[in-house]
């Protein structure tokens, strides 16, 4: 596809225009009016970022300039950005060019930019409307944002606007830990859990000495994100398993290394390790944004899985950020099954489909719509 670095705006009649860019060029010039847009979300999380996003393309998109950044303004000022990329694939044994919102399995929580002023039923009409009919855009069937959690706008506007030409799925979810305060955590964690960790730490600390430590000074985030890689690539992800661990992909590696350069400079990366003797044996590498912290990845020396490193260092973390009045919640971004007996909170996360009204789309729809009633009997 052969894209403009920068496409023609358009007026609408409630003073409402839009430009399109495109590719990491385009990320630059529109930095100013995202940072604007940013600081008027009533609660942004760590996907909203600018950085998060310069990251993504620089490292984890094999084309740049497939991916757009439709900037919306409401007299003059930004209001909204969507971020989409253009792609073809097949979906349900039938070929569709679709726009979607940045995916990967390294993101694992996708949303648009869009303040907390400019959130309507009308206006978020208005965005799709012209997204599924503007000449702006490339011609595509199908729209789709996945992983959208359900308290974002997006997710609650178009469950309103659903229409014969939208498919609603909810594919995942988010698991999360209040820890406003001690008392909460401890009400929350099943208590089963907390006595099986209390006796596996007094035994262990019958021989070797636990040490947590929760890194997030710039100055010692490089050697604490060399430790977290080599833990992560120990076990079943590294190069005696899948080979899928951070240190077996160098675009990976040098994704999260940016993440520590962009956000470690405001204090909001954060690696936690636990510490065995002289040995580490499991990590986590965080971000934190607002009031809550993002666990992105873990990792543990499975030769020391008989110990349970990293429900210990999670116990740890839990418990040093119920301490911390900056933190009200640790997030695991994903709701892994083992997460399960620590019941932990949901927040569902949503799988949106918009299809075109062309031939290709309807067919696309339907193909979708029999394909999720077999999988739902």
């Amino acid at each position: 596809m052969t894209t403009q670095k920068l496409l023609y705006s358009l007026s609408t009649p409630g003073e409402v225009t839009r430009k399109v860019f495109t590719g990491l060029d385009g990320l630059c010039k529109i930095k100013a009016d995202w940072g604007h847009v940013y600081q008027q979300i009533y609660r942004p999380r760590y996907y909203h970022h600018w950085d998060w996003m310069e990251s993504y393309i620089q490292y984890l998109v094999d084309d740049p300039d497939s991916i757009q950044f439709i900037v919306f303004r409401s007299r003059g000022e930004p209001t909204t950005i969507l971020p989409l990329q253009y792609l073809k694939n097949w979906r349900c044994c039938i070929p569709l060019s679709s726009l979607r919102l940045p995916y990967h399995k390294h993101l694992n929580i996708s949303d648009f930019v869009c303040s907390s002023d400019a959130i309507n039923e009308i206006y978020i009409e208005e965005i799709f409307h012209y997204l599924t009919s503007d000449r702006l855009l490339p011609r595509h069937s199908l729209l789709q944002m996945r992983n959208v959690p359900s308290v974002s706008p997006l997710a609650d506007i178009m469950k309103k606007m659903a229409s014969s030409y939208m498919a609603l799925a909810r594919q995942k979810r988010s698991a999360y830990f209040d820890c406003t305060n001690e008392n909460a955590l401890n009400c929350a964690l099943p208590g089963r859990l907390k006595r099986n960790l209390r006796r596996i730490a007094n035994k262990v600390t019958n021989r070797e000495k636990l040490i947590s430590e929760f890194v997030c000074d710039m100055d010692d985030l490089p050697k604490a994100y060399n430790i977290f890689v080599f833990l992560e690539s120990s076990g079943w992800k590294g190069n005696s398993g899948s080979r899928t661990a951070i240190g077996n992909n160098f675009r990976l590696r040098q994704f999260y290394q940016s993440l520590i350069t962009s956000f470690g400079e405001r204090e909001r990366c954060q690696i936690n390790l636990l510490k065995m003797g002289n040995k580490y044996v499991a990590g986590q590498f965080c971000l934190k944004q607002g009031r809550r912290l993002y666990i992105l990845k873990i990792g543990y020396d499975e030769s020391y899985k008989y110990i349970a490193p990293g429900a210990l260092l999670l116990m740890e973390v839990l418990k040093n950020s119920a301490k911390d009045k900056t933190i009200d919640a640790v997030s695991l971004t994903t709701a892994p099954e083992w997460a399960n007996r620590w019941n932990p909170n949901l927040e569902d996360l949503e799988d949106i489909y918009l299809f075109s009204k062309s031939v290709t789309g309807i067919i696309g729809r339907a193909g979708m719509s029999a394909w999720m009633n077999l999988k739902n009997k």
